[in-house]
């Protein structure tokens, strides 16, 4: 979610980029117009104003176009990457759900060998009893002897 939050932080931050470079150009333009204006008074200034103004209009609404486009793309980016974190976590959950069992094999199977290592040594010392009651018997047979 924290990775969405800063991919919605990013677009924002690059919109409002370009909403400055928008402006910025906007301002550059109206100077630029300006100074033309004047240097072509003796002109005719209808139409050098109506194509000065066509002409700026047509740019604005290049970047205009571009910066759409832009916003759009960004969108779909967007979506996609929240499409991809939602099946990471999904893969996530998955995994995590998988060691859990895991884990729980694992001391089951250690509570068993701790058993069975029990049963073992209850078994040698059983054994050895009964080698040493053997033996016994077998000395006192030899005795009698």
């Amino acid at each position: 979610m924290s990775q969405l939050r800063g991919s919605e932080q990013v677009l924002n931050h690059e919109v409002k980029k370009l909403r400055e470079m928008l402006e910025f150009e906007r301002n550059k333009l109206s100077k630029l117009e300006a100074q033309m204006l004047e240097a072509q008074d003796g002109m005719s200034s209808a139409h050098f104003h109506s194509r000065s103004v066509q002409s700026r209009l047509d740019e604005l609404n290049g970047r205009f176009t571009k910066a759409d486009d832009d916003n759009v793309q960004l969108r779909k980016d967007k979506l996609i990457l929240v499409e991809h974190i939602a099946q990471q976590q999904k893969q996530l959950d998955l995994k995590e759900a998988e060691i859990h069992r895991l884990e729980s094999h694992i001391y089951t199977l250690q509570t068993d060998i701790s058993m069975l290592t029990t049963e073992i040594d209850k078994s040698k010392s059983m054994q050895t009893k009964h080698w040493n009651d053997l033996s016994k018997a077998a000395e006192s047979l030899k005795i009698r002897q």
